[in-house]
């Protein structure tokens, strides 16, 4: 019986004690109704008190129904709920972001208040079993490090809030049943059947696949990913640990580290330190990538002083003689001119003037992955000579890869989160015919690698010392 299998859930994971006053997001879906139930049936053995909480996101346009299906099934169980509406659409616009991380914090920050509003702790949230192998697989596919592929704890603690999953071991199907058994209503999101979002292509192209070589390949990776939880808890023990001993000074925009001290430790556990350093500077690490702490690895084991690159969500990262610094702020104060220099091929370009030094060759053959956000590929025969790399120019624009019209790179430098003061440090790749590169950030749909390609020209652009 699936209730009782969520009871055992709660016990296992020490999720809930008599007297606690647990907040449930419930969106309307299937996952959130069938835990509002659950929960509300556990209550009267366990002795918790209960409260809803819903998001009005205004993503569809009919959000608002799921808003008024949950006040509605809140009465109809009473239990008090709390609804709010966010414009999430007019958020994305207005801060420039990924839509995935405005959602996200919208959503925190509305759980958050409402768990002041009743006072509770912890926060229930309807995710399961196939959303736990889904993650695991989508930061495989990412090249996520071992704490992307911890993936989903059934518990977890953020500020002074905990976050508990009761519905973690109980597959989509085993919900669904238990809905339709009981005959409860819910509302269904029609994004999820649209293949266009990677999560749903996971869910419908995939996993059937892989459970075609195994039928057991939910409860096989979750036990996988379970493994890693507990392995990425224990590294991050011993990292926090080493952390205290490496730090020499921080405040709410940046935090200093003792380089030495680092570079003689293991490059995994430094993967983790780095990582506790931003998440101290920022409160999490969203939108840092395994790329991003792999070339700030690369450049800490240099013996170059005065060298900075950026780790993406506004944060960059400084490299000086005897520590290196996580900062917010713009690495240099220097008024940088404008620059142009042609790259020549075959050859490579040195340049103290702008930081950056740049390897170009041509290539035989069918590659069309990059290595990395710092290396670019395009169709030699595409491209116009010469080549040229240069800062921003007032009205450039380009038309990037998967774009059908042109974007100005002053948006592609604000939405990347990139300081104005350092706008113009970022180097711009261009033949006659335009732009081809926003070095580490965007390329152009136009010299792209395509079947016909014969040859292929590989760029790298490699920070140097600023000086």
């Amino acid at each position: 019986m699936l209730e009782k299998k969520i009871e055992q859930t709660i016990k296992k994971y020490k999720m809930l004690a008599p007297g606690d006053r647990v907040l449930i997001a419930v969106s309307g879906g299937v996952d959130s109704v069938v835990l509002f139930r659950t929960l509300c049936e556990l209550a009267k053995d366990w002795d918790f008190k209960l409260a809803v909480a819903h998001l009005d996101h205004q993503m569809r346009m009919d959000s608002h129904k799921d808003a008024e299906f949950v006040s509605k099934l809140a009465k109809e169980l009473g239990v008090p709920v709390f609804v709010k509406a966010v414009d999430v659409p007019q958020l994305i616009k207005k801060m420039k972001r990924s839509p995935e991380e405005v959602a996200r914090e919208a959503r925190y920050a509305f759980l958050k208040e409402a768990a002041r509003k009743f006072k509770a702790n912890p926060i229930a949230l309807g995710h399961h079993l196939n959303d736990r192998v889904e993650t695991f697989l989508l930061n495989l596919l990412r090249g996520s490090g071992l704490q992307g592929l911890a993936g989903m704890p059934p518990v977890r603690s953020q500020a002074a809030l905990r976050f508990i999953r009761p519905l973690i071991d109980c597959t989509r199907d085993e919900i669904e049943e238990l809905a339709h058994s009981g005959k409860w209503k819910y509302r269904n999101d029609p994004s999820n059947q649209k293949s266009i979002y990677t999560r749903n292509r996971v869910r419908q192209e995939l996993l059937p696949v892989i459970m075609g070589f195994n039928p057991n390949a939910l409860e096989t990776i979750a036990r996988a990913s379970e493994t890693l939880h507990k392995a990425n808890r224990f590294v991050d023990q011993i990292a926090s640990e080493f952390l205290e001993k490496v730090l020499l000074s921080q405040n709410k925009n940046e935090i200093a580290l003792d380089r030495e001290m680092l570079r003689s430790h293991d490059e995994f556990l430094l993967e983790s330190v780095l990582r506790e350093a931003i998440r101290r500077v920022k409160g999490n690490v969203h939108g840092i990538e395994s790329a991003h702490i792999e070339r700030a690895l690369h450049e800490l084991d240099k013996k170059s002083s005065g060298s900075w690159i950026p780790l993406g969500s506004g944060l960059f990262i400084a490299f000086e003689s005897s520590r290196i610094v996580i900062t917010t702020s713009e690495p240099s104060t220097k008024r940088t001119k404008s620059f142009c220099f042609e790259l020549s091929l075959g050859g490579n370009l040195v340049s103290s003037a702008i930081g950056w030094h740049f390897e170009v060759e041509v290539l035989a053959g069918r590659r069309t992955r990059v290595a990395d956000c710092w290396e670019a590929l395009f169709d030699f025969d595409k491209i116009k000579h010469p080549l040229v790399v240069r800062n921003r120019r007032r009205g450039d624009r380009v038309r990037t890869l998967g774009l059908k019209g042109e974007k100005k790179i002053q948006d592609i430098l604000v939405d990347a989160k990139i300081p104005r003061g350092n706008r113009d440090l970022i180097p711009i790749i261009c033949d006659s015919d335009g732009i081809l590169w926003v070095v580490g950030l965007r390329m152009s749909e136009r010299a792209r690698v395509t079947a016909k390609t014969r040859k292929i020209m590989r760029i790298r652009a490699i920070p140097r010392e600023q000086e």
